[in-house]
């Protein structure tokens, strides 16, 4: 996705590693991606309401409560049809 959306000066698509390794030295106006990141872990602390913040890790450990969560958050709560929860 960062390939294809970031050009050089030249008007040519970069490689894909190199868009990666700008991006994580900052050196592109979206980058560097830790404060990227970070940004928005600040905004879903501050607006939890407006903004949730949840980590691939999270999701992958228990996807079933962090898509409920997903679903509270989104305004389209759901009841699981094993326990009524």
């Amino acid at each position: 996705m960062v390939g294809r959306s970031v050009k050089c000066k030249q008007g040519k698509p970069w490689p894909l590693e190199i868009a990666v390794d700008q991006f994580c030295k900052g050196t592109l106006p979206f980058g560097p991606y830790y404060d990227h990141v970070l940004g928005y872990r600040k905004e879903s602390l501050e607006r939890p309401e407006k903004v949730l913040f949840m980590t691939y890790e999270e999701l992958k450990d228990d996807p079933k409560t962090h898509v409920k969560r997903l679903s509270k958050f989104l305004g389209c709560p759901f009841e699981d049809d094993e326990n009524g929860e």
